[in-house]
């Protein structure tokens, strides 16, 4: 882009998230929590509910839309998915974690970016296929003291000298010169802490779709993507829906021998990068469980179907992983 285009859009970059601290970041955001001494992030709805459920059933995800700057730019924003730390009184997720950061920094590190490319228009999605983003495609992330892009990752201070109130609304700001069309983008974070004790998190993954008032804004496909990349309640719950079912079975099953991108997505519940046989033993010794999320009315797999499941793949599993093993 030429000069002059850079500076207009920046412009209007400051214009909306000027916008943004008038009208508040209601929406899609993380609470930080501390899970087994780990740092992890939950999604939630602060503007309502959709179909991914309020609270999320899974960690470590969460999508939100681009907006096209008006005027003629070429240029999106974002303002959301952002961040919060709650203290057990206003926590969302239940616990809260502003005692245990209470005087701690946050750290967000950028590790990179990939995107799905014109995903199926309609179910099934089947497993999202990630590829690198162009060099054209640059999307700068923000707050009021760092900046880092896509092509030049690195550390962002989310929070210094945490509060036993805890911090609310620490929120990133996003803008790429392009109006995205037909593409979801997924930023790649770990979060770290200061704070003796706690380590850092899984992988955690914001998305980006576009702007639905302008184009297709893959609404869904921004959930399976999300539910796809984020790290299950409990383990084995493949299809991240909270409860560990014949449903998961079948994930594992599509997905079996795949080599993933990113270590623990989709069925890769021993986080080794693959699918295989001992992703069923990580579901077998789990099927039945469910996330207290879920209210009573889950329906949980007849035990003869469970049971007929892992006799069959259990044994072939087990002849597997000795075979493996010699």
């Amino acid at each position: 882009m030429k000069r002059t285009s850079v500076l207009a859009v920046a412009v209007a970059i400051a214009a909306n998230l000027l916008a943004t601290e008038v009208n508040g970041h209601d929406g899609r955001r993380l609470e930080v929590i501390v899970v087994d001494d780990q740092l992890a992030v939950h999604g939630y709805n602060s503007g309502g509910v959709d179909q991914g459920g309020n609270p999320r059933t899974y960690y470590n995800a969460m999508h939100d839309d681009w907006q096209n700057i008006a005027g003629g730019i070429v240029a999106a924003t974002a303002d959301l998915p952002g961040f919060d730390v709650f203290n057990a009184t206003d926590s969302i997720v239940g616990g809260g974690s502003a005692d245990r950061l209470q005087g701690a920094e946050l750290t967000l590190t950028l590790h990179g970016a990939v995107k799905w490319d014109n995903p199926p228009a309609s179910e099934p999605y089947g497993t999202p296929v990630l590829i690198d983003l162009l060099p054209s495609e640059v999307i700068t992330i923000g707050n009021s003291t760092d900046f880092v892009h896509n092509n030049a990752p690195g550390p962002l201070t989310l929070a210094s000298n945490i509060s036993a109130q805890g911090e609310h609304e620490l929120d990133l700001d996003y803008s790429v010169a392009l109006e995205p069309e037909g593409v979801l983008y997924a930023l790649q974070w770990v979060l770290s802490t200061d704070q003796p004790g706690i380590s850092d998190s899984a992988n955690i993954f914001t998305i980006l779709s576009p702007d639905s008032s302008a184009t297709n804004g893959l609404r869904l496909q921004s959930l399976h993507l999300e539910k796809y990349l984020s790290t299950p309640l409990i383990p084995g719950d493949y299809d991240r829906d909270g409860k560990v079912d014949v449903i998961d079975f079948e994930a594992w099953k599509e997905q079996f021998s795949h080599e993933l991108l990113f270590a623990g997505a989709g069925a890769d519940g021993s986080r080794d990068g693959i699918v295989g046989p001992e992703d069923f033993l990580i579901w077998r010794n789990h099927v039945g469980l469910a996330s207290p999320l879920l209210d009573n009315s889950v329906s949980i797999p007849e035990p003869t179907s469970v049971a007929l499941l892992i006799a069959v793949f259990g044994a072939l599993t087990l002849s597997s992983l000795e075979t493996n093993s010699r």
